[in-house]
């Protein structure tokens, strides 16, 4: 469906124009600040997410897609080998537990499996919550699935 490619991309594009930055919350109000925060810490920690600004535009924008189209994502914060961190946006089929050992391997973009260090990586699951199964993961384009399918039965009988 062209148009919901459309609106993706643009979702996509839109997100990867966001500036991360460390804010204060106001106590007042237990929103964030709009101005940067002045500790030097919480600004580095920022700063270094994704590695910097380019890869934070990327991260931004594979979170977008993620986030409209299956509604749900990974984040996977992993251990470079420099000592570094790298932060990885991982589809939820490319995540698995195995409950018996407590290890989770994820597939990485290049097709190789990484079993996570759980002393010093991480990973946690972003999803908007399906309203009657909170549990599942909703999306616009869930929504968009009926008309979808609806197309594909009246082209095939054409």
């Amino acid at each position: 469906v062209g148009e919901l490619r459309f609106v993706c991309q643009w979702l996509r594009n839109s997100a990867s124009r966001v500036t991360l930055y460390a804010a204060d919350v106001d106590p007042m109000t237990g929103r964030p600040s709009q101005e940067p925060s002045e500790a030097a810490l919480a600004r580095q920690i920022v700063a270094d997410i994704a590695g910097g600004p380019a890869g934070q535009s990327e991260l931004m924008a594979r979170a977008a897609t993620a986030m409209t189209v299956p509604g749900e994502m990974h984040i996977a914060v992993l251990q470079s080998e420099d000592g570094g961190e790298e932060w990885h946006i991982i589809g939820s089929r490319s995540v698995k537990h195995d409950h018996a050992t407590g290890t989770v391997t994820i597939t990485m973009d290049d097709g190789t499996d990484r079993t996570l260090d759980p002393n010093n990586e991480s990973i946690f699951r972003v999803h908007n919550p399906h309203p009657e199964r909170p549990h599942e993961a909703d999306s616009p384009v869930r929504a968009a699935l009926p008309i979808y399918w609806f197309t594909r039965i009246i082209q095939a009988t054409a």
